[in-house]
């Protein structure tokens, strides 16, 4: 890609936001950028929708974008909306993962032992307790309009929301804290290979 492109700090954009219709936009956490490299498209937007272990922690990240649709504001309210579905998919398959995961049942709670529909189940607790994922980061191209949003989620955080949600299965509580780390590490070796 060629032309200049820069990133749109997230205070600027919190207030374009706010000035522009008041949508309302959630941001957990904000990303400061002081360095804008307006020549150079992030590593993030490269890389794409990912799982990965970094020196933060084990993420759930999530990009998105939005086409130039008259608003900036509107724009980045939709690639946020699709960051965070990407990060909603990573985590559903990763929970999927963990519930089917064969732990040696003697050293499970009995709880743990049977669990429900995890389809349907892991799908509901997706849709009601990981709905405003924090958006980290934006940045625009300039030559196309496009703006790409950064959604991340902290294994962490999953496995906190996951202990104080009262609809979670308790066989999934147990297996996510039990092996979670475990099955993570090997979700993401599977992705690499």
């Amino acid at each position: 890609m060629t032309g200049s492109r820069f990133y749109i700090p997230l205070s600027l954009l919190a207030f374009m936001t706010i000035g522009y219709g008041g949508l309302d936009v959630c941001y957990a956490n904000p990303v400061s950028h002081d360095v804008i490299d307006s020549k150079t498209v992030p590593a993030w937007v490269k890389q794409g929708t990912v799982s990965l272990k970094s020196a933060k922690g084990r993420l759930f990240q999530g990009v998105g974008s939005a086409r130039l649709m008259g608003s900036v504001a509107v724009q980045s309210n939709l690639a946020d909306t699709h960051a965070r579905a990407e990060v909603r998919k990573l985590l559903g398959a990763y929970l999927h993962a963990v519930n089917r995961d064969p732990m040696d049942s003697k050293n499970l709670p009995q709880a743990a032992q049977t669990s429900v529909d995890s389809g349907k189940h892991i799908a509901s607790i997706i849709k009601e307790y990981f709905s405003d994922i924090p958006v980290i980061e934006h940045w625009r191209d300039m030559d196309s309009g496009i703006v790409y949003a950064l959604a991340e989620l902290n294994l962490e955080q999953v496995k906190g929301t996951l202990e104080q949600a009262k609809t979670a299965d308790q066989a999934l509580k147990v297996r996510v804290n039990g092996q979670g780390d475990t099955v993570f590490d090997a979700f993401v070796q599977g992705k690499k290979q």
